[in-house]
């Protein structure tokens, strides 16, 4: 599962500089800073093992804190485009495919905030 996280944080990374697994962090470790938003967290809360393969499900929340929501929109997509459907493989260690599930707007209690949310399932075979 290890190198399944590292495999979608580096993705991630490719998108986004600012990418956190689980929850971001008070202050970034990078800059000694809270974090800047825009942000992506992104987690893997639900493992269902079948067979021959585990079907991982991915949350991925990006987070924004201002009232023009376009530039979490564009991440979103952009992150979207990259993750529906990609493929993994790497010979002796796992293949895995994405599959998009939702792509939510999720109200925050917190007014400053703006949130989307994209659930893909992954069909992995380790």
């Amino acid at each position: 599962m290890v190198s399944w996280l590292t495999m979608i944080y580096e993705k991630l990374l490719t998108i986004h500089a600012r990418v956190y697994q689980e929850e971001a962090p008070q202050i970034d470790p990078a800059t000694g800073e809270p974090p800047i938003f825009p942000y992506v967290v992104f987690d893997a809360p639900n493992t269902t093992p079948m067979f021959i393969r585990d079907d991982i499900v991915l949350e991925v929340t990006i987070w924004g804190d201002n009232k023009d929501t376009t530039e979490i929109e564009n991440l979103t997509d952009s992150i979207d485009a990259v993750l529906d459907r990609f493929l993994y493989y790497k010979e002796g260690v796992m293949a895995t495919r994405l599959y998009k599930m939702s792509r939510l707007s999720v109200p925050d209690p917190d007014e400053r905030l703006r949130r989307r949310e994209l659930r893909y399932i992954c069909k992995t075979f380790f």
